[in-house]
């Protein structure tokens, strides 16, 4: 089995606290002439999941996707790609964003507080 990526449309940097996870929210818009419900899929569940896994968008307008970075405290410090999969309600692919996420801990170790 051969998996084709799709190409990346846009891509985001997010900066994630193992341990404590992150919320994050990235825009989609609809260039159709009708209203559009799309599926939202994640290339790594384990780690990015959404608020709702369907986005209804009105015609020429946009909404945001909701980002939940894992709070998973047995995550490795590093960086992770993981694809934001926009697909239509035939599970066609309408778009792939890239969120480039960074896990690390908290500076100071576990419980301290980050110097500013």
């Amino acid at each position: 089995v051969r998996n084709v990526v799709p190409a990346v449309s846009k891509s985001y940097d997010v900066s994630v606290e193992i341990g404590r996870g992150a919320s994050k929210r990235i825009a989609l818009s609809n260039p159709y002439k009708s209203e559009r419900v799309f599926r939202l899929h994640s290339s790594r569940p384990d780690l990015l999941s959404f608020k709702q896994d369907t986005l209804a968008v009105p015609v020429g307008e946009f909404r945001y996707i909701g980002l939940k970075f894992s709070a998973d405290p047995a995550i490795s410090a590093g960086v992770a790609d993981v694809l934001v999969l926009v697909n239509n309600h035939d599970e066609k692919n309408e778009e792939a964003m890239l969120v480039r996420a960074t896990f690390s801990h908290v500076s100071g170790g576990p419980g301290g507080a980050s110097g500013s």
